[in-house]
């Protein structure tokens, strides 16, 4: 797993329109949720984020790419990004410990947690550019 990146929303898009199984996109909005969201993402409100983020970890361990965003993607959704990166860090630690794996296999399982990126600009970005085409929010 890298460091956490920023994604644009035209390279969102590129990822949702190819494998949409291996990439979740998290919703870390509020009250301001309402209003629309990109389809198929999950809603984890910021102020709950900490609490029920374990609830997602094994589904979101399975996934290659994971993307989170608020409002303008410039507090709530880097801080749960963050959040979110140490949680996963801190249960493949658990997950190889448990499996005594040697230091080989731990890299490599390691190299294959999901990456983790915000999305530049926010779902404000997102309606901007792509709120007036069909099934892009809903």
């Amino acid at each position: 797993m890298s460091s956490l990146n920023y994604i644009s929303p035209e390279s969102l898009k590129d990822l949702l329109a190819g494998d949409r199984e291996k990439i979740s996109v998290i919703d870390v909005r509020d009250d301001d949720y309402e209003g629309g969201h990109i389809p198929g993402s999950i809603n984890i409100p910021s102020k709950q984020f900490l609490t029920l983020v374990d609830e997602y970890v094994e589904q979101l361990l399975q996934q290659k790419d994971i993307v989170l965003h608020c409002t303008y993607s410039q507090i709530r959704g880097p801080k749960a990004a963050r959040i979110l990166y140490e949680t996963l860090r801190y249960r493949a630690q658990n997950l190889c410990s448990a499996k005594n794996l040697p230091v080989d296999e731990k890299e490599q399982f390691f190299l294959r947690l999901p990456s983790i990126y915000i999305l530049h600009g926010g779902f404000l970005a997102w309606k901007s550019r792509y709120g007036e085409i069909p099934n892009m929010i809903e």
